[in-house]
């Protein structure tokens, strides 16, 4: 199916997943290899699901307690189940068949999936150690030359798995970018150029992050030096 359509459908389905990193998302997919499934960590009501469902011909295991993570837990204040959900945006949507759901959080689900994925999407909980578990559980899993995706990496708890973890890596090729998704491709043994321009980037955040707290806080400073005159 081509973007277009795909578009037009999942932007249908409750979700968080914007145009630019949906696109991403439908160009990675749909070079997969047929015989090697595509794990998604974190599905809501299917929004991703859905879209790379359309984008390939694997299998999609789709990993969710549907039960919200603790910032849905907060925000909504009320019990969460969005499994029913789920299962009708799949059926609406024809691809049923191709979905293998599994209502357990990610590192109790490592053994109902082969020992080979070729592509890993996290979105999941953004707590730290949750998001951490996820990579060290699942990405020794990713076949060489398959992307692992991280959604939200603007999250603290995301960003620290990304700084301490993914760009600092031997097993991934140039960390990358678009919107609040980063990703990257598994290697054998990253080269010289690839780990250096990984260390680049990630010097280049860090002072970033550092730049805004300092305009913020020096914003913070005039605000009260305006007050006391």
């Amino acid at each position: 199916m081509n973007w277009p359509k795909i578009w037009s459908e999942i932007k249908t389905i409750e979700g968080w997943l914007n145009y630019p990193v949906a696109r991403k998302l439908y160009k990675t997919a749909s070079k997969v290899p047929t015989e090697l499934p595509i794990v998604e960590i974190g599905s809501w009501k299917g929004r991703s699901t859905v879209l790379l469902a359309k984008s390939s011909f694997s299998k999609i295991y789709a990993i969710d307690p549907h039960q919200g993570s603790s910032e849905h837990q907060i925000l909504i204040k009320r019990p969460v189940d969005t499994y029913e959900e789920f299962c009708q945006n799949m059926i609406k949507h024809g691809v049923r068949d191709q979905v293998i759901d599994i209502r357990k959080k990610s590192i109790e689900a490592i053994n109902d999936v082969p020992s080979k994925i070729g592509m890993l999407w996290i979105d999941g909980s953004h707590d730290h150690k949750d998001v951490l578990d996820d990579y060290q559980t699942w990405f020794p899993k990713l076949a060489v030359g398959g992307v692992v995706l991280f959604h939200d990496s603007k999250w603290p708890g995301v960003k620290k798995v990304l700084w301490e973890n993914l760009y600092l890596s031997k097993e991934v090729s140039f960390v990358r970018r678009v919107e609040d998704t980063t990703y990257a491709r598994k290697v054998h043994k990253n080269n010289f150029i690839s780990l250096t321009a990984n260390l680049l980037t990630l010097f280049f955040y860090k002072n970033k992050q550092k730049y805004k707290r300092l305009k913020r806080k020096m914003r913070k400073k005039w605000s009260l030096i305006k007050l006391n005159f």
